[in-house]
């Protein structure tokens, strides 16, 4: 496999098998041991640690999630996506607890490859979106 399909492949499988599927065994295969990853709000994530750590949360509190890639573009060693990500919450995240709400959002990340791992990422989710929707209670009625 020539170094473009396998940037590409680690970074279809950090969406569908690790965030999408849970498979947090194939952390140190796809990302470096010092990853460095940027999220909304000046939250930083180092090491394989920290990226095991970040999944598992989230998939403790949505445990269907999904993150389906629309869009990757890869130039060198960088590569961009664009994404549908889904799922629906049970348990808390983000200090907003579980009860039930659908999230369906779009995000796009960039990501720093070295050789065929993931490096460096900077995502950018629609927080405003998910927010609302994590508040939303969907017992109530109108």
């Amino acid at each position: 496999m020539n170094d473009a399909k396998a940037r590409r492949r680690t970074v279809m499988r950090q969406h569908t098998e690790v965030w999408g599927g849970g498979q947090l065994a194939l952390i140190p295969l796809l990302y470096t041991e010092d990853y460095a990853g940027h999220f909304p709000g000046g939250y930083e994530v180092r090491g394989q640690q920290g990226i095991h750590d970040m999944v598992a949360s989230l998939r403790a509190a949505i445990p269907d999630w999904r993150q389906d890639v629309l869009e990757l573009q890869l130039r060198g060693l960088r590569v961009a996506t664009r994404y549908r990500s889904w799922g629906v919450q049970t348990g808390p995240f983000l200090g907003i607890p579980g009860h039930g709400q659908h999230i369906d959002i779009l995000e796009a990340s960039w990501f720093r490859m070295e050789g065929a791992r993931i490096a460096e990422q900077w995502a950018f989710p629609d927080s405003s979106l998910m927010n609302q929707q994590m508040a939303a209670n969907p017992a109530r009625t109108v």
